[in-house]
This record gives C-alpha cells, structure tokens and sequence, in this order.
C-alpha cells in the first residue's frame, strides 16, 4: 500500500487537494487530515477529519 502526505499551511488548499482526490476515485474513509487548528478544520466540511 503506498500513502501520500499532502503538507501545507493553509486548510483551503489541503480542502482542495481532497476533492481532486475524491474526483479521482480515493475513496474519503482512506484520506485524512491531521491539523492544529481544530476550529479551523471543523469550519471547512469538506475535509475528513
């Protein structure tokens, strides 16, 4: 299995990377996003947390 990390200090531009994946047929359950801005992060419901 391989794994990617996506690295970035805006939640906007990692928000986008998990739609282009989604629209590319990765499956939400297996992408996750790790934060230290819990609020941040619950304000952008597209990112699986």
């Amino acid at each position: 299995m391989k794994r990617h990390y996506f690295i970035s200090d805006s939640l906007d531009v990692l928000d986008n990377i998990e739609q282009r994946l989604e629209k590319r047929g990765i499956v939400r359950s297996q992408i996750h996003v790790l934060s230290g801005d819990d609020a941040g992060a619950e304000n952008h419901d597209h990112l699986h947390k």
